[in-house]
């Protein structure tokens, strides 16, 4: 059977229920890395497992998304995004799924804002894409 799109996503998301197991028996979550394949593998760059953490009421995963939170304040008012916090939720109908607003990322100047969607995948994207993503915000 060669690779294909369908059952390269139909077998990271059976590695992802598998980790999701481990990480729950102990204590952990999980976040799956982008894949890759081509007609005779697939590869998934990574699985995180982490303890998350609370600050603020907003969860975070790492120093890392801590600072892309704190990055995002400060510039949340210059990029049209008053209203916006981190951990505001959003439908994308492209993705079929809830993403959520992980920060700013001043290492990514073409596209800064960082989201997770609700199976754990993080995307980056302008800060436009943004604003008129959070017009559907929950």
């Amino acid at each position: 059977m060669n690779m294909n799109k369908e059952l390269a996503k139909k077998m990271g998301d059976e590695v992802m229920a598998a980790a999701q197991q481990i990480a729950k028996k102990y204590g952990y979550e999980v976040r799956r890395g982008s894949g890759r394949y081509d007609s005779n593998e697939y590869k998934l760059n990574s699985l995180t497992f982490f303890k998350p953490s609370d600050v603020g009421g907003t969860r975070f995963t790492s120093s890392e998304e801590r600072k892309m939170a704190f990055e995002f304040d400060i510039r949340k008012n210059q990029l049209g995004l008053s209203n916006v916090n981190v951990g505001d939720t959003y439908f994308d109908p492209m993705k079929g799924c809830d993403m959520t607003l992980v920060g700013y990322d001043t290492k990514k100047r073409k596209y800064p804002m960082i989201v997770i969607a609700s199976d754990g995948t993080s995307y980056k994207m302008t800060a436009g894409a943004l604003v008129n993503a959070m017009k559907g915000k929950r």
